[in-house]
């Protein structure tokens, strides 16, 4: 097979671009097919051909991508080119309706009325008004009401990427942002105008996982201004590992959209044949999409390791595993734990594995927050993250220089002080001997040898006022406060996520941190997609899954173990995700990561079933399945 099998691809995409008779497409491309190179060349034949067009006519090339990691990278490969406007959905979204202020606040009325009606419903048919339920509604209404009011005194709207909640009256939300954009290209004719004309090419990759009524929204645009306006559309719909995005959008482009292009990339250039063969066989039940190797990818190693299933013994399996990996491959570096890429299918396996489960389990059950605590974008956790973890750690190394820096940008004293001239002239000597002292508590607390929690920190932070303490952290101090006073524990109070999260080890948020930011050698295929690694190791758990927090996937579905349940034959009937097609789609994303060699590690209640059944469909040969 030579290497030279998608050229045509790239070539068909060009023939698309063209400014006069444009040609929306969706480009299929699979696990290491090169989706990036094919975004970055077709934006470099734009460049070429159209820029001095564009800047005389202020259009733009809108590029929406999935993650900041993935915008920073094309920003940087198309050389920062102020004709393309490049940024993640919120942004995005944000950018195209920012100024229609009118239009805002006329949309919110209307949402927020009706959501004052139907909480108003619900609350007069309450039975019992002595609930945690009825005082929650009660309290959204009261919110909901209050914005109401506020809105006609909001003279710009602003959007804060940074938090899901509002910190001010003028700031939306994500969903608010989102939802905005939806109505706005569904049923604002002026809006529609002004987008296509701005942006008469629109690309969006991961378009699997675009939001599904976006998505719908802009195949509606696109259908009534395909004379003049384009959308390319970039994904795999086997690597869609997010709910909110269209099932099944390459068939519908198909079937619907038929005066669509839609170029199929067929080479994998990331991975060995091996691998390659075995992902071939994960999404031989899905679609049959087969890929190819590079000529000079011919070679690689995968190998299954069935373990019984088991609580706690997992980090010994997996030194031995990598032991036997190196025997195997003849790489002695699958002996080195920062060489090889340990991939968990869920959050939960790694919150376990690296010692935040409780954190993590406190907030993935809140619908509030389940979200916010997979993309590390809690802003109540940052304050101790990026501020008091720093500071933690500038006392522990006597870096008094980083310390001074850490408090005269953030102290609550010395707020507003700008350079160290004006510090010693504002700040009076008493007043910094007294700073020193309440930073000395806080250093006195994390010399301990004890096990320090949230409530340790924020009764130092409470007593002595360094930093302004968020919120939502001062509300609940005081709530727990109350609680440890009058022995009264209310059922609203006990049942907070705050309230929760005070007892929690300050450890845990370290270790968690440190995940999330991709500091260790262990993640998900949250963090994954598009990245790729020599030596990669999946972990399989459904022991894991069990407590709070666990997702809709099951391993032992996967290989055979557990028959599918008749909601899984439901949810197919109805066109829905069943846990097998999930899962396996979770399975080829993290499995496809894998550039030389590949060790997928599975427990299991029944190890000899997981064996037989990988046999018989072919996926491993015997001298490629080891039991521990």
């Amino acid at each position: 097979m030579i290497n030279s099998i998608d050229d045509e691809v790239e070539k068909e995409i060009e023939r698309c671009l063209d400014l006069d008779t444009p040609k929306s497409f969706f480009l299929f491309a699979g696990a290491g097919s090169g989706k990036t190179r094919s975004l970055v060349n077709a934006l470099n034949y734009i460049k070429n051909n159209y820029k001095e067009i564009f800047l005389s006519q202020g259009k733009y090339v809108g590029v929406i991508t999935y993650t900041n990691a993935a915008r920073d990278e094309i920003i940087h490969r198309t050389n920062e080119d102020p004709i393309f406007h490049i940024a993640t959905i919120h942004g995005f979204c944000w950018t195209a309706i920012q100024g229609f202020n009118e239009d805002i606040r006329a949309f919110l009325k209307e949402d927020l009325k009706i959501r004052i009606e139907e909480l108003n419903a619900e609350i007069n048919s309450a039975r019992n008004t002595n609930t945690k339920t009825y005082r929650d509604k009660t309290h959204r209404r009261e919110k909901a009401e209050k914005r109401l009011v506020e809105l006609d005194s909001i003279y710009e709207f602003t959007y804060n990427p940074n938090s899901n909640t509002q910190y001010g009256k003028d700031s939306l939300n994500h969903s608010e942002v989102i939802s905005l954009t939806i109505h706005f290209f569904k049923n604002k004719p002026i809006f529609q105008s002004i987008f296509v004309q701005k942006y008469p090419f629109l690309l969006i990759d991961e378009s699997q996982d675009t939001h599904q009524e976006l998505i719908e929204a802009l195949l509606e645009l696109e259908d009534n201004n395909k004379s003049h306006f384009l959308i390319g559309l970039i994904g795999d719909d086997m690597q869609r590992i997010y709910l909110q995005g269209k099932h099944d959008l390459p068939l519908y482009i198909k079937n619907i959209k038929k005066h669509w292009a839609t170029p199929q990339k067929k080479m994998n250039h990331r991975s060995q044949k091996r691998i390659i063969d075995l992902a071939n066989n994960i999404r031989h039940e899905s679609d049959n999409i087969k890929q190819y190797p590079r000529d000079d990818k011919l070679d690689g190693h995968v190998h299954l390791f069935i373990l019984k299933n088991t609580a706690d013994n997992s980090l010994e399996n997996e030194v031995k595993i990598c032991s036997k990996m190196a025997e195997i491959t003849q790489d002695t570096l699958w002996n080195q734990e920062d060489k090889v890429k340990k991939l968990y299918l869920e959050h939960r396996m790694a919150a376990i594995q690296q010692d935040f489960i409780e954190l993590y389990d406190i907030f993935y059950a809140d619908n509030k927050y389940k979200s916010l605590i997979l993309e590390g974008s809690i802003s109540e956790l940052s304050f101790f993250s990026k501020l008091i973890t720093p500071l933690m750690e500038a006392l522990s190394q006597n870096d008094n220089f980083k310390v001074m820096e850490i408090v005269r940008n953030s102290s609550t004293i010395l707020k507003g002080i700008e350079s160290s001239l004006t510090l010693t002239e504002v700040v009076t000597i008493e007043t910094l001997s007294d700073l020193k002292k309440s930073v000395q508590k806080l250093a006195d607390l994390f010399c301990s040898d004890r096990d320090f929690n949230f409530l340790d920190v924020l009764t130092i932070l409470e007593e002595e006022k360094i930093f302004t303490i968020p919120s939502k952290l001062d509300e609940a101090f005081h709530v727990y406060q109350n609680i440890i006073k009058t022995q009264k524990v209310e059922e609203q109070d006990a049942n907070t996520v705050w309230i929760q999260f005070l007892t929690v080890p300050y450890q845990q948020l370290i270790n968690y941190t440190k995940y999330i930011n991709d500091e260790t050698s262990y993640a998900t295929h949250h963090g994954v997609k598009g990245l790729e690694f020599d030596r990669v190791m999946v972990i399989m758990n459904d022991y894991a899954k069990k407590g709070r927090g666990g997702l809709s996937a099951s391993y032992e579905k996967l290989f055979g173990v557990v028959p599918e349940s008749e909601t899984d034959f439901k949810n197919q009937r109805e066109g829905k995700q069943t846990d097998l097609q999930r899962t396996r789609r979770l399975f080829y994303v993290t499995s496809t990561r894998a550039k030389e060699s590949l060790a997928l590690v599975v427990y299991t209640d029944s190890p000899d079933i997981v064996e037989s059944k990988m046999l018989s469909r072919q996926w491993f040969v015997e001298d490629e399945i080891t039991r521990l």
